[in-house]
């Protein structure tokens, strides 16, 4: 984290002290001292021994104090596809993708797994490296999988989850298209009551309130960390007319969207 604050050839659009989004997976661990993270609008206080793990498509924001030392771990969706095991990858989503918190867990228990990691990050290109980087991020985390498990309730079954998992994808995925949670059941080939069943066992939401949640967030997020207009937003996310759009968002946030950008801008 000291490289990183200390660089001076940061592009400039890019000022890690507010608000901007990602496109790969974060660990931003605390070794000495503690913080304040922002991510997606919550602040998430981390303090020595704990990290944080911060997903793809969500904003995050840096502490300016820099009252804390730590690293970085930097990973990408198609890594731990190509590389990390399949159960490992489904407990990752279940657990930082459907709740994405920003919740301080400790990593204390899993020191050795860490500083494996980082001796591998610092080593030579070999053939076997990125399997042996594998090996040990899915051990450090499985371990804040299961320490993140213990702070939640007891999950569900098998098959509510994997219907969960489709409904989300499909919501990240046609959210500009539709808002309907009966259209969502009907590409599932389920009925909008099991799909209403299945979304409060997960996440004790019905499912037209998670797809409201997810473009509430999503409209937030183009607020803060895009330069777009609120005209091109509205398109973005599939509103035919800016109107239908403040609106929507007015109706959710008791803000329009100027207002709440201007917040933060």
């Amino acid at each position: 984290m000291e490289e990183l604050f200390a660089r001076e050839n940061l592009p400039s659009d890019h000022d890690p002290y507010t608000y901007h989004r990602l496109n790969f997976y974060v660990l931003l661990v605390i070794e000495k001292g503690n913080c304040v993270h922002r991510i997606d609008f919550q602040t998430c206080p981390l303090k020595e021994g704990e990290c944080v793990l911060i997903t793809p498509n969500q904003i995050h924001a840096f502490d300016p104090s820099h009252s804390f030392q730590g690293k970085l771990i930097v990973f990408t969706p198609s890594f731990l596809q190509k590389h990390v095991g399949s159960s490992t990858r489904d407990l990752l989503r279940l657990h930082f993708d459907y709740q994405p918190s920003g919740t301080a867990l400790s990593y204390s228990p899993h020191l050795k797994q860490f500083e494996a990691l980082y001796i591998l990050f610092s080593s030579k290109e070999n053939e076997f490296l990125p399997q042996q980087i594998a090996g040990y991020l899915s051990l450090f985390l499985l371990g804040l999988i299961q320490k993140k498990g213990e702070l939640e309730r007891p999950l569900q079954d098998n098959r509510s989850k994997e219907h969960f998992d489709t409904f989300r994808r499909l919501v990240s995925t046609h959210f500009p298209q539709s808002r309907d949670a009966s259209w969502y059941a009907g590409q599932m080939s389920i009925s909008y009551k099991y799909l209403n069943q299945v979304c409060k066992e997960t996440i004790k939401l019905t499912a037209k309130a998670y797809i409201d949640r997810f473009i509430i967030l999503e409209a937030k997020r183009y607020l803060v960390a895009h330069a777009q207009s609120i005209k091109e937003i509205s398109f973005t996310l599939g509103f035919e007319e800016p109107t239908n759009f403040i609106k929507y968002f007015k109706k959710r946030v008791n803000l329009t969207p100027t207002e709440f950008r201007s917040e933060y801008i």
